[in-house]
């Protein structure tokens, strides 16, 4: 992600640009932002939340985006192979969900959102 003030930035521009969507209500504003800064934040959660921010606060943004978006799943897809699911796992698989939809990429996100649910 980069240093921890872009990160912020993008976490910042996640709150104001694209939680206002009632979809993502299953994130807590103030909660998230004391585990990002106590370094507690989950790595899959930051990177697909930064995936969806990204748009609003970098130039070079598709390439980074596809990438945190990919990572994001990656890390989830570990989680769920070595049974330590959580709810934070379910978050960042609803936000890559939406990253993939946003992105006209329709064959991954009904792919993820099958995940999501089982």
């Amino acid at each position: 992600l980069g240093t921890k003030q872009i990160a912020r930035a993008l976490i910042n521009a996640f709150f104001d640009e694209v939680y206002p969507c009632s979809v993502f209500a299953f994130l807590r504003k103030e909660p998230f932002y004391q585990a990002f800064d106590s370094g507690n934040a989950p790595q899959g959660l930051l990177l697909a939340l930064c995936s969806l921010s990204v748009k609003y606060v970098l130039a070079d943004r598709e390439e980074r985006s596809r990438k945190w978006s990919a990572e994001a799943k990656s890390h989830t897809f570990r989680e769920i192979e070595t049974g330590k699911m959580t709810t934070s796992t379910l978050g960042t698989l609803i936000l890559c969900f939406h990253h993939e939809l946003f992105n006209r990429v329709f064959d991954a996100a009904w792919m993820t959102s099958g995940i999501a649910i089982r």
